[in-house]
């Protein structure tokens, strides 16, 4: 299964538009008065937005993701641009709500396009299937305001997981064995 929805003139990679797709060292872009945040605070920016957008999913009601988006993401996005962009996801009900609680792989160093967009792509690594996000960020009040958006649904693959911090195979080995282990037999004598 695949599902790939985009918001504003995003492609799937969040490319804002053709002529600015390369990405630009951050420290040498020319982004704003506005400084990329750290880890954390990157972090926080893709679970809360790709979190919106699940809830604005879930429900159909895209008007609070416009709400929190910048001026050229409403100017781009009426509220039933966006329901048409994400009704496969609605319609399949699929859940967005993991992204809580996992930790988000960037398949991109975070980067700014030529024309000063921050820009975040990545994964979150569930099972068995994981959800591809891509964000573009304007700098609009003193802040990063969402410009850009593509979210997807997808069968996990096996590319994806030789990103992922490696977990103590130990540990893993000894749960598989676990679960792998059949129960004792009780002595039907007794």
């Amino acid at each position: 299964m695949a599902l790939s929805c985009v918001a504003s003139s995003c492609e799937p990679a969040v490319a804002q538009s053709a002529s600015s797709t390369s990405l630009v060292p951050v420290a040498a872009a020319p982004v704003s008065a506005v400084p990329i945040p750290p880890p954390e605070g990157l972090l926080v920016m893709i679970r809360s937005h790709v979190l919106a957008a699940g809830q604005a999913v879930a429900t159909n009601s895209f008007d609070v993701l416009r709400a929190i988006a910048s001026e050229e993401f409403r100017a781009k996005n009426t509220a039933d641009d966006l329901r048409t962009a994400f009704a496969e996801l609605h319609n399949r009900k699929f859940d967005l709500a993991p992204v809580v609680v996992l930790t988000p792989v960037l398949t991109d160093p975070p980067g700014a396009t030529a024309d000063g967009h921050l820009r975040l792509v990545g994964v979150f690594p569930s099972r068995p299937v994981e959800i591809p996000f891509g964000l573009l960020f304007v700098a609009e009040g003193g802040v990063w305001k969402l410009s850009g958006l593509s979210l997807g649904a997808r069968t996990a693959a096996a590319e994806v997981a030789a990103t992922l911090p490696l977990a103590p195979t130990a540990a893993v080995d000894k749960a598989a064995a676990l679960k792998a282990k059949p129960a004792p037999k009780k002595d039907a004598s007794k």
